[in-house]
């Protein structure tokens, strides 16, 4: 929030987007969906911000980017998931940024008979290990753990021998 400073250790959202947008479109994919958070915080803002322009930056044109904003309960991602899945030109992929999503996705794509990955590529920004119970596996960015307990052990120990917290957010790549 404005005026407030802490440290902060967060995945860098630009980054792994753009990097799913990129990793999608050298796949041959050209209508690429988003589900993205309302925009509320930074991240959700930056995810949308990042799909589009890298969409409109991709060599040779021609990409669609969709994006469906949507809060994290069941008849809104249904709703969104129809929505993106019943357009007359749906996506061939998309990205999630969430666990939930995620599953909605799956349920949905089921129901609607189409079938992953044949017709439609799935990949999620963020790996929990509940989606290895999914069959097929989205592809999934995962991050390390140890590094995230590294940076927090090292922001703890600036503290403690200098006495003064970093308002630096430290961007951990999956």
């Amino acid at each position: 929030a404005p005026g407030v400073e802490l440290p902060a250790i967060d995945i860098d959202t630009a980054v792994t987007v753009r990097h799913a947008v990129e990793h999608l479109l050298r796949r041959g994919h050209r209508r690429l969906g988003l589900f993205n958070h309302l925009p509320a915080i930074g991240g959700d803002v930056t995810a949308g911000e990042t799909f589009c322009r890298t969409c409109a930056k991709w060599p040779g044109g021609g990409v669609e980017p969709i994006i469906q904003s949507v809060t994290v309960r069941p008849p809104s991602l249904e709703t969104a998931v129809r929505r993106m899945f019943t357009r007359s030109k749906p996506p061939t992929a998309v990205i999630t940024m969430d666990l939930e999503t995620t599953l909605s996705v799956y349920t949905l794509l089921a129901q609607l008979g189409l079938r992953i990955p044949q017709r439609v590529s799935v990949l999620s920004c963020w790996h929990w290990p509940f989606l290895e119970f999914l069959h097929p596996l989205p592809t999934c960015y995962r991050f390390s753990w140890e590094t995230l307990a590294v940076r927090m052990a090292r922001t703890i120990n600036n503290y403690l021998h200098l006495g003064v917290l970093s308002n630096v957010c430290a961007r951990i790549l999956p």
